[in-house]
């Protein structure tokens, strides 16, 4: 998806970058990455565009919610984030590799979107809540447990170019830990029959037998898109296949195809 920042508003564009050749240049300066609305549940840009420099990402209107600090608009701001929470959330098991799995948050509407964002292999939901409150409970409890809540995005390329997914290896991890989150807390964990699956989302072609992980996005480079696992973008650069961590990038990348 692309967003262009026009008069009066933004207009979203949605295309495959599969197999698209790509020229990506770091810019000197970085730039606002925008704001999340509640309301819509997504980013959205930063319609004036404006620089931002050192460990700041957004801009002073956008941390104030779209406009300049006023009051009234942090108000209405804080009254979606309540409307949202009071959304049914669903409390997951994501999958990465054999060993790592952790318990996350994720409102319904957006349980599948979340999960793609975060580059997870696989899920399974344990707990169904009305709302993001009794989910959060949930979630704490489990944690107690000795599942982990956090992760550590640099080693997602190492686990992706070393360990191949494997759907049944997957799931197998993935039950065992319900059952044991089951034995401990009862029927407060779901036994949903259904697996989320990634891989046809990050590699629409396949997953290609051989990955690189590069040590970091040069400042230009070219190659053909492949895939893109979270914030993880997969390159063809001649006949090797790279790895390049985004996250950081945001607000500082150009990108032209060509």
């Amino acid at each position: 998806m692309i967003d262009h920042a026009e008069k009066g508003g933004e207009r979203r564009k949605i295309f495959f970058l599969n197999k698209r050749k790509v020229a990506i240049r770091k810019l000197k300066n970085s730039y606002c990455r925008g704001r999340y609305d509640w309301e819509i549940m997504r980013q959205v840009l930063c319609l004036e565009k404006r620089q931002v420099g050192g460990n700041v990402v957004r801009c002073i209107s956008c941390r104030n919610h779209g406009n300049g600090g006023d009051f009234p608009a942090l108000d209405q701001q804080k009254n979606k984030e309540e409307s949202h929470h009071k959304r049914p959330h669903d409390v997951y098991l994501a999958y990465f590799v054999p060993g790592v799995i952790r318990v996350g948050i994720a409102c319904r509407e957006r349980l599948y979107t979340d999960l793609v964002k975060e580059g997870a292999q696989a899920a399974l939901v344990v707990h169904e809540a009305k709302d993001f409150h009794g989910a959060q409970r949930m979630a704490q409890e489990m944690l107690l447990q000795g599942l982990c809540a956090s992760m550590v995005f640099g080693k997602k390329a190492t686990w992706i170019s070393h360990i191949p997914y494997q759907r049944q290896v997957a799931l197998n991890h993935l039950r065992d830990v319900q059952y044991k989150l089951y034995k401990k807390m009862g029927n407060k964990v779901a036994f949903s029959p259904l697996l989320y699956e990634f891989q046809e989302t990050y590699w629409p072609d396949g997953a290609p037998e051989v990955i690189s992980v590069g040590s970091k996005l040069p400042d230009f480079i070219r190659g053909q898109v492949m895939g893109m696992v979270g914030s993880l973008l997969a390159l063809k650069i001649g006949k090797e296949c790279m790895l390049f961590e985004t996250r950081a990038l945001m607000g500082r990348l150009s990108v032209d195809f060509e």
